[in-house]
């Protein structure tokens, strides 16, 4: 306990501080990966549509995972929002599958500066 009773910067908000930073360099550390993994794949011989779909597999892997565990009691989405999530789902396939197949003519330091310049361009 702290000087006013409180709880002290061990288990206070510094603790949350750290749990934040160390996330969002974990995080920072995963998307510099990708396009180093992204190349080292194309360039063993990996058709660029079996990479991309491997890799929405285990994103959706993940997010149903941590779904699972942050909330076990679901609702469910109605048909509309089913066809919307199906539509935007394959929006997304596409844009990796693009990205992949541009990854095949640039370096992953040339992707890695493009894609956060998507945003401005959009």
């Amino acid at each position: 306990m702290g000087a006013a009773g409180g709880p002290t910067s061990q288990d206070g908000p510094d603790k949350g501080k750290t749990v934040a930073t160390v996330i969002m360099i974990l995080v920072q550390m995963a998307f510099a990966g990708w396009h180093v993994l992204g190349k080292v794949a194309l360039n063993t011989g990996v058709s660029p549509l079996f990479f991309a779909l491997i890799r929405e597999a285990g994103a959706s892997l993940v997010l149903l995972l941590l779904a699972a565990i942050f909330d076990p009691k679901p609702k469910y989405p109605s048909k509309q929002e089913m066809k919307i999530f199906f539509i935007l789902g394959v929006l997304i396939f596409i844009n990796i599958v693009g990205f992949i197949l541009a990854l095949n003519l640039v370096t992953p330091i040339t992707a890695a500066i493009y894609q956060p310049l998507i945003p401005v361009w959009t």
